[in-house]
């Protein structure tokens, strides 16, 4: 028997801060230029706004819990008082696990159709064993396979797609002729925020596909 702790994020009650701070953000800056108020004014809210929603999310939206995984089932309980929520092996049809900028996802879907998702954001949650969740449970699901008439199975990620090679490609090709065009008109003034943002999305996802091959080129590998 293995236990962790996991560290997953409301995505509703994310939405809900975050807009609500972005409405008493925008609706006090309208207010403070009706005053004409100084810009230091306006810095200080922003950094007020930005800080408080931070929290805010820390606080609220995200919420631990306690994973065990046995040979036979997966539990998940939310807190001392809450009922655990009790996963036979036998009843998981198959398993997805993903990372990308930051953010995992660990989901389970049962026979029954039902999804059991743990997501979990890099920026508001603390360090947890998702990570060491997924690989656990992986082993644990090809164990429980062999042994099985009825087995678990992976479910491809995103990154592992065809339409993800596509995507893949065209940005890279994006990427070079974004380079050239760079090289031979240079950059305009105040544009070099752009420049860094079309940069870091796009070797992020690079990075996401490559670790993607490369771990599907394993796993072949160790399946020859």
């Amino acid at each position: 028997m293995k236990e962790y702790t996991i560290q997953i994020m409301r995505t509703w009650v994310f939405v809900a801060i975050f807009m609500g701070t972005l409405v008493l953000f925008f609706g006090s800056m309208v207010l403070a230029r009706g005053l004409n108020l100084p810009w230091g004014v306006f810095l200080i809210w922003a950094a007020v706004c930005l800080f408080g929603g931070y929290l805010l999310i820390k606080r609220v939206a995200i919420v631990a819990k306690q994973v065990t995984l046995t040979p036979d089932q997966l539990s998940i309980r939310s807190s001392k008082s809450a009922p655990d929520q009790q996963i036979m092996l036998a009843d998981i049809a198959s398993f997805h696990y993903q990372e990308f900028n930051g953010n995992k996802t660990f989901r389970l879907r049962l026979r029954s159709g039902q999804k059991v998702t743990l997501a979990h954001n890099d920026t508001f949650c603390p360090a947890d064993d998702i990570v060491a969740l997924a690989a656990d449970f992986r082993k644990q699901a090809a164990d429980f396979s062999t042994d099985r008439s009825v087995g678990i199975t992976r479910e491809k990620t995103f990154f592992e797609k065809p339409v993800a090679s596509v995507v893949g490609w065209l940005i890279v090709a994006g990427l070079c002729y974004f380079s050239w065009h760079l090289l031979t008109h240079g950059v305009k003034d105040g544009k070099w925020g752009s420049v860094f943002m079309i940069y870091g999305n796009g070797l992020t996802y690079l990075g996401a596909w490559f670790a993607a091959r490369q771990n599907k080129a394993e796993a072949s590998g160790a399946n020859d």
